[in-house]
């Protein structure tokens, strides 16, 4: 590209006003972050009318409704507007450009159906962006988004953390939708000095929709050092003393220590004197009817819920992925910092290391996985479209689902 004359008025501009310039040779954008995608070239004299010259450094695109979108957008970072080339404008897209003494219309050139408008305003012919924050609220969010709905406090410690991460500077009012509440249960005072000192279990069900995999309840296991939880989803009320056998065997094969104390509500499915017995462990029961006793578990279904609803509210994904959901929710705050630890994460204390999110995608996104090679032809697709519905978790692979064949598969 040659050097091309930019027309320069004394306009006010905002970064979402576009002046239309039928002077321009090229369409210039002031804020870099709002580019859909860009890359750096080779720096670039630009003349202007009045004989100086200014730098640009970038190239990309930029859109600015549906159906406008600008390609070759340079970035001028010492520039004060925002240009649309009328003539770029129109050789680069199937759209026209009307004007008359009060403003111009930008129109589809088969159709004639007008795309947008400007005003007409102290000789120049504005318009103004449709998508002007669109790129940066979708950037600012996504982590947001990914890591579940978390608070701004918590997703500030992250970012300390975690360079990649970008701050969340908009409203969210799928937080909102999915949070919203009354009075919290009182905070316990009780703090075990060792992991698995203490655990709190709880029941949750049944389930007002059932699960993809007829799922109606979950046990929940919180280890009160660590604050460290596990969630096992059941068909019935009376798998829970399966899975409290089991995952004793667990902490005593996995992490070399025994468990002390076992905190539940006085719910018959607890009731294992003789087996608590036998592993001399010390089950502590709360008052009828006082659940706030195993405040702790109470207020960590709570925590689970308010993130599942918020991640299904903002896939709108059928309820019947509730199972799903509420396994990534899981995921997702056992690797968040809280205030109880001092921020660091549950994960962390469990395990002395933090987890590296870096893989971590948005719940319910659509992505693409690869074809099996043994069952493809030369001309058939290499990849199919599913939805992210998390991490395996004993497996290095992502939970998909199959749109076309409704299959729930890892890869």
């Amino acid at each position: 590209m040659g050097q091309g004359n930019i027309f320069l008025n004394l306009y006010s501009s905002h970064s979402h006003n576009w002046i239309l310039d039928s002077g321009a040779t090229d369409h210039v954008y002031i804020n870099l972050s709002m580019f859909s995608s860009h890359k750096r070239i080779k720096d670039l004299n630009v003349n202007l009318p009045n004989g100086l010259s200014v730098i640009a450094t970038h190239k990309g695109i930029v859109q600015l409704h549906d159906d406008i979108i600008l390609k070759d957008v340079l970035f001028i970072q010492d520039f004060k507007h925002n240009l649309i080339s009328v003539s770029k404008l129109i050789e680069k897209s199937q759209l026209q450009v009307v004007f008359s003494e009060c403003g111009c219309f930008i129109q589809d050139q088969m159709t004639k159906r007008t795309i947008g408008s400007t005003k007409h305003q102290a000789g120049l012919y504005v318009f103004t962006s449709s998508k002007h924050n669109v790129n940066n609220m979708y950037i600012s969010n996504l982590w947001h988004k990914r890591l579940g709905h978390p608070s701004d406090k918590r997703l500030e410690i992250l970012r300390q953390r975690f360079d990649f991460i970008n701050p969340k500077d908009m409203y969210c009012d799928i937080c909102h939708m999915a949070k919203q509440r009354k009075l919290s249960f009182p905070n316990s005072d009780s703090y075990a000095a060792n992991l698995f000192d203490l655990l709190h279990v709880d029941l949750w069900g049944p389930s007002p929709v059932i699960s993809l995999h007829r799922h109606k309840y979950f046990l929940t296991i919180i280890d009160d050092h660590s604050r460290f939880t596990w969630v096992f989803l059941m068909k019935t009320r009376f798998e829970i003393r399966e899975h409290l056998k089991n995952f004793i065997s667990y902490v005593e094969t996995q992490f070399d220590t025994k468990i002390k104390v076992i905190r539940s509500d006085n719910g018959f499915e607890f009731n294992m004197p003789s087996f608590f017995n036998s592993k001399g462990i010390i089950h502590q029961t709360t008052c009828v009817e006082i659940p706030e006793q195993n405040g702790i578990v109470e207020r960590k279904h709570q925590h689970l819920l308010n993130v599942t609803r918020s991640l299904l509210f903002q896939t709108k994904l059928s309820k019947q992925f509730w199972s799903y959901t509420l396994i990534n929710a899981t995921f997702l705050i056992n690797n968040i910092p809280t205030p109880i630890l001092k921020n660091s994460t549950p994960y962390e204390k469990l395990h002395n290391k933090m987890y590296n999110i870096s893989s971590l995608k948005v719940f319910g996104c659509l992505c693409f996985a690869q074809t099996l090679s043994a069952k493809r032809s030369k001309f058939d697709p290499r990849a199919r479209a599913d939805i992210f519905l998390g991490l395996s978790s004993h497996t290095k692979g992502y939970v998909i689902f199959d749109l076309k064949k409704h299959d729930i598969i890892i890869s």
